[in-house]
């Protein structure tokens, strides 16, 4: 059986001033980052689910770990 995936949990920052396209601002708010962490976990746990889903149905791992 493969091993379990792995999840990344961030560290959310806000979204950086001005027009630039990559880079963070301040860390959120804790509520913004509360909000932001059950929104982030909830579609890991249903890509996770997912991801089970086809193992049962017999995909290769490689590539039910798509969804992921």
């Amino acid at each position: 059986m493969d091993e379990p995936p792995e999840f990344f949990s961030p560290s959310w920052s806000s979204r950086p001033n001005g027009s630039m396209k990559q880079g963070s601002g301040d860390k959120l708010s804790d509520d913004a980052r509360n909000r932001a962490q059950y929104i982030y976990w909830f579609a890991v746990d249903a890509a996770n689910a997912a991801y089970k889903d086809l193992l049962q149905l017999g995909v290769a791992p490689e590539q039910a770990r798509f969804v992921l």
